[in-house]
């Protein structure tokens, strides 16, 4: 390897980022990567401060979660919610947000058993030469977009829409 490309490769790993799903994927927590961030992985161009995963409200994830947190000295102010991890229909459906040196960078979703199983099924996992991240589905993610209608979530339905359009006559093209 050229000094070049260690030095660039050095800066990408040294990515909060990075590290999260790094250490998710060590912990082996089933997550998926969701909102801005999972556009990006699929070519859309959205930039984006944090990460959005939901992971399945169970006590080990939950648990496993904090480990990545503690690991990374990732901050949350929602550190009492481990008192009731033992009941996940307490905390299910909850959004807990950690911060990196002062900077919101990941916020996580306590999803239902049901609802991430079926995320899940439909989820992609996505590679670069050293990472693997699962993303849910674009499908998926407009429906979670809708849900909130938000100003950026509907003009992000109107970009995945486009580019859903663009990777169906790219299919096309190759058959």
């Amino acid at each position: 390897m050229r000094k070049s490309e260690k030095g660039r490769r050095g800066i990408l790993e040294s990515q909060i980022w990075y590290k999260i799903i790094k250490e998710f994927n060590a912990f082996r927590i089933k997550y998926l990567l969701v909102g801005a961030s999972a556009m990006a992985i699929y070519g859309i161009p959205r930039s984006t401060l944090d990460i959005d995963v939901y992971i399945e409200a169970s006590s080990s994830s939950l648990k496993k979660l904090f480990q990545v947190a503690e690991k990374l000295k990732l901050e949350t102010q929602q550190k009492d919610i481990l008192k009731i991890s033992h009941q996940p229909d307490l905390f299910s459906n909850q959004w807990l947000s950690f911060s990196y040196k002062n900077q919101n960078i990941l916020d996580v979703f306590l999803a239902d058993k049901k609802e991430f199983k079926r995320l899940y099924k439909n989820s992609k996992i996505k590679k670069d030469k050293t990472l693997k991240v699962r993303v849910a589905s674009l499908e998926d993610i407009i429906e979670m977009k809708k849900q909130t209608a938000r100003a950026v979530d509907l003009a992000d339905i109107e970009l995945i829409k486009e580019a859903l359009r663009f990777m169906k006559k790219e299919k096309k093209c190759r058959e």
